[in-house]
């Protein structure tokens, strides 16, 4: 199932990430994979400590950084797509 701007995510919580210096690293039990996420990763993470659309999570990145939504949706949805399959996000209501 493709993210859209409505699809409704959420942070895998059983992850515990560490800050190194801006970003945020964890270990994945599940895949075995190291992650680091960069700032607006991380700033994804955050908003994902709760239920979030990605149209929301759009909206707010908008807002912190100097990007306009149109690219900021290009980058967003494939880079949440990213993070469900390395299983960071769950997919609450698509």
């Amino acid at each position: 199932m493709k993210i859209t701007e409505k699809t409704v995510v959420t942070r895998n919580t059983q992850l515990k990430p560490v800050d190194i210096g801006g970003q945020l690293g964890m270990l994945s039990a599940e895949t075995g994979k190291y992650i680091v996420l960069n700032e607006v990763g991380a700033r994804i993470w955050d908003f994902a400590s709760e239920p979030l659309s990605a149209g929301d999570i759009i909206a707010r990145l908008t807002e912190e950084f100097d990007i306009s939504p149109d690219d900021c949706r290009e980058q967003v949805l494939p880079y949440l797509e990213k993070l469900k399959k390395e299983r960071l996000l769950s997919i609450i209501k698509p």
